[in-house]
């Protein structure tokens, strides 16, 4: 039975999982991860070895995994999230001043901090307010879902920084 052999090695640039033939050892060949070219069998790239030292005496970071289109979207992530909370929908009920519902309309307000009750309408008796809480969740979800999605999708891809130096 002749049984062809094949090696296990990691891509030394995105740690990847590579198997291949035997006879294939150093050969020249793109990672089927990152599509760099790497040599099957080779033990790691120079700047991988170098940033291997560098870290070594770094503790781990999240942020220090990230590229940095990873970045500029979690930043804008966190703009999304944060105007959404200071620029919150309320339903503002009004009453008249025998007690009548009069209308319902939308003002915007921080999620702390009610809108004013004061009316300033002399025929207008009182306000009540409501957090709307389905449509801030809803965009609170939607940003989720996106950065979720576009985090992993950019994983990968060369940075708008790298793109940019290389149009120079």
């Amino acid at each position: 039975m002749n049984a062809e052999q094949y090696i296990k090695t990691l891509c030394p640039f995105c740690d990847g999982s590579i198997e291949f033939p035997a006879d294939a050892l150093g050969q020249r060949a793109d990672c089927p991860h990152c599509h760099k070219a790497i040599v099957l069998g080779s033990v790691e790239a120079p700047a991988q070895t170098e940033k291997a030292l560098s870290t070594l005496n770094q503790p781990p970071s999240a942020l220090n995994q990230m590229n940095v289109n990873q970045k500029i979207l979690t930043g804008v992530a966190l703009l999304g999230f944060f105007v959404t909370v200071c620029i919150a929908p309320w339903e503002r009920i009004t009453y008249s001043e025998d007690h009548k519902f009069l209308a319902k309309t939308t003002v915007y307000s921080p999620v702390w901090e009610q809108p004013s009750k004061q009316p300033d309408n002399p025929y207008i008796e009182r306000y009540e307010y409501r957090l709307l809480w389905s449509p801030l969740l809803g965009t609170w979800i939607a940003i989720g879902v996106l950065f979720t999605g576009s985090f992993f999708l950019l994983k990968n891809t060369p940075s708008i920084l790298e793109f940019l130096n290389k149009k120079r």
